[in-house]
């Protein structure tokens, strides 16, 4: 079976029906209509390329390995320069931090054509591996698009969830840049954070409850209020980890996050919203349970860098999270 594409759509639809159809669906083929009227057949599977590479400009990639976490952005262009205010404030928008920006672009404006297609496809596969090899810990990446809608569909073609995790997809909306949908494509119902001044209040409510819940935790608990399931030794390394935490006092961005390395835990906007829907008697002894068990995993050996995409996992990762709550239940009932 042999695979034609061509379409008129906004760019992150063409990204997502190339993650959709990924590599493995060959041959590809690109029909692209330019401004004036001219046809591109594009072959993206041939292996005869040009002996230059397309993408003259390539920044935010290096051969040390960062240990920053967060959202990496990928600027892939064809015509314009990173546009790096409006990149910035989408990172921070949609994440719990910054790990990084990334940008490959033709400084030439060469167009894509049928030439350098199947060139520039493997390229950008390169810059997927390379970002994977340089930012081990980054949370996903988010990914802006300048150029032809086969540019946008060999995107999304060379995007490997397993590999990378999850990518935010962005829209240019002028001035910035607006969240379309994150890869992979999960067709479910996703819970809006509701905007404005009562919104906040009611969220400002509940995130004072969980923190003075968790400073308890910290304040309180002993050694012999955990389960032994854990070895004194263990015990002692457990509540150290908890002692030293430091629990951010307003939301940073949707996510909620722990980060033993930084000794950090972020209560996200996402989490605040979803206990709206609960009894407020809930919302404190679900804080202390979350906080324990995921501060258990490290003890787990379950880190950012050795798993991903926990909920595809479910089958082989069950067991470690029975485990973790049975750790926080059994503590709190103590």
């Amino acid at each position: 079976m042999e695979f034609f594409i061509v379409g008129r759509a906004p760019l992150p639809l063409f990204t997502l029906l190339g993650a959709e159809m990924s590599a493995w669906a060959k041959p590809q083929t690109f029909l692209n209509q330019r401004k004036d009227g001219t046809w591109d057949i594009l072959k993206l599977d041939e292996t005869k390329h040009g002996e230059t590479r397309y993408f003259d400009h390539l920044s935010g990639l290096n051969n040390e390995i960062s240990e920053a976490n967060g959202l990496v952005g990928v600027f892939i262009s064809t015509q314009a320069a990173l546009p790096r205010d409006a990149v910035r404030t989408f990172l921070t928008n949609h994440g719990t931090g910054i790990a990084g920006i990334v940008e490959c672009r033709n400084s030439a404006t060469i167009p894509v054509d049928a030439f350098n297609a199947s060139a520039i496809a493997e390229e950008i596969a390169r810059v997927f591996a390379e970002t994977r090899r340089v930012y081990p810990n980054h949370s996903g990446l988010a990914l802006f698009i300048a150029g032809p809608a086969s540019l946008a569909f060999m995107v999304g073609r060379a995007f490997n969830p397993r590999a990378m995790g999850r990518a935010w997809v962005a829209n240019f909306s002028p001035p910035g840049y607006e969240l379309a949908f994150t890869l992979p494509w999960l067709p479910i119902t996703r819970m809006e954070v509701r905007q404005g001044e009562e919104h906040d209040q009611a969220r400002q409510e509940i995130l004072r409850t969980l923190l003075e819940a968790t400073q308890h935790l910290k304040d309180t608990l002993q050694a012999d209020d955990l389960p032994p399931i854990l070895r004194p030794r263990e015990r002692d390394g457990f509540l150290n980890r908890l002692r030293n935490l430091t629990i951010v006092r307003s939301p940073e961005g949707d996510e909620t996050r722990l980060s033993v390395g930084q000794r950090r835990l972020t209560f996200g906007r996402g989490l605040l919203e979803g206990l709206r829907r609960l009894d407020k008697s809930r919302w404190a002894p679900l804080a202390q349970q979350f906080l324990l068990h995921e501060l258990f995993h490290f003890d787990q050996e379950l880190t950012s860098q050795n798993y991903r995409g926990v909920g595809r996992g479910g089958f082989a990762l069950e067991e470690v999270d029975y485990w973790a709550d049975t750790l926080a239940v059994c503590t709190i009932a103590n």
